[in-house]
């Protein structure tokens, strides 16, 4: 796979973590499973699969389970990869869909560009760092 197609992956599941524990899920959930369905089947299991990880993100984000974020995080990062080897014509989808819920929805994760930060960030590399500011 190549490093755009990764990194277009990386920057879905930032984007999907980020809108997975927000108000903002409701109204992506249809079209960001339509597009997993390419790799599990049907709309619904797509939807089923999305479902659980977002209960497992406000759980462990509830209890500050950082591991589980991160693992959750990964684990969308890797089913968005095969999503774009199996059928790397939904890249044009992905990136529509990463771009409008990351400028449209203040509370969706954020990619780190040019050392600016524009609402909550998740910052892409190697790994998922998480950064929780507290009063």
């Amino acid at each position: 796979m190549d490093a755009e197609l990764v990194a277009l992956a990386t920057s879905g599941a930032t984007t999907l973590v980020g809108l997975l524990v927000t108000d903002g899920w409701t109204q992506a959930r249809q079209r960001f499973s339509a597009l997993l369905s390419q790799t599990r089947g049907s709309q619904e299991a797509a939807e089923a699969e999305l479902d659980r990880m977002r209960e497992e993100l406000i759980r462990a984000d509830q209890s500050g389970d950082d591991a589980r974020v991160v693992d959750t995080a990964t684990e969308l990062k890797m089913w968005l990869r095969r999503a774009l080897e199996d059928n790397p014509e939904l890249s044009a989808e992905l990136l529509k869909l990463v771009h409008e819920y990351r400028t449209s929805d203040s509370t969706a994760a954020v990619v780190m560009r040019d050392n600016n930060f524009h609402g909550p960030a998740a910052v892409q590399g190697n790994g998922v760092q998480i950064n929780r500011f507290g009063v």
